[in-house]
């Protein structure tokens, strides 16, 4: 014998027959949430963002990356 489970969400995205109004406590909790996820967490927030930000560089400017870490490497290989 075969059982079917329904999967249902116990939420939603549309707000159906009740109102869509925000409340003001809605919104004040959402601005302290923002306000929250804005700050900078621990002492390394500063070198994260700088890695990504260098990673990012990198990525959008990958041949002319290669082609100087390529120039470097044959540089270092005549002077040694």
């Amino acid at each position: 014998m075969q059982t079917h489970t329904r999967h249902t969400t116990l939420w939603s995205t549309a707000s159906f027959s009740d109102g869509d109004d925000t409340l003001p406590g809605n919104l004040n909790d959402l601005t302290a949430h923002l306000c929250n996820c804005r700050q900078p967490h621990g002492r390394m927030h500063f070198l994260r963002q700088a890695g990504h930000g260098a990673g990012m560089f990198f990525l959008g400017h990958m041949v002319t990356t290669a082609v100087v870490l390529l120039l470097l490497c044959g540089l270092l290989s005549m002077a040694f």
